[in-house]
């Protein structure tokens, strides 16, 4: 599998590998994209729609909330990469 589909390559490049701290303000993304979020609990959950996730951008103090997130890159970024296997 070429090392550019798995998620550790795709971010290497990107600050803090693509993570952006959330604080619970305004959600700002924008519909169509996919993302990766942490929650306060240390839970990860991988490649969502941000609509997906629900009320977790809500922040009320539990292990719920989301505290980072990360966007996937279009595919058009992708492009000419071999797809023929699964990414992740």
């Amino acid at each position: 599998m070429d090392n550019l589909y798995r998620r550790e390559y795709i971010f290497q490049d990107q600050p803090n590998n693509g993570w952006v701290s959330w604080k619970g303000e305004q959600k700002m993304l924008t519909p169509g994209i996919d993302i990766d979020v942490k929650l306060r609990s240390g839970r990860l959950i991988y490649f969502r729609s941000p609509d997906c996730i629900g009320g977790n951008w809500i922040h009320d103090g539990s292990g719920r909330d989301i505290v980072a997130y990360r966007i996937y890159p279009k595919a058009a970024e992708l492009e000419g990469l071999d797809n023929s296997e699964v990414p992740f």
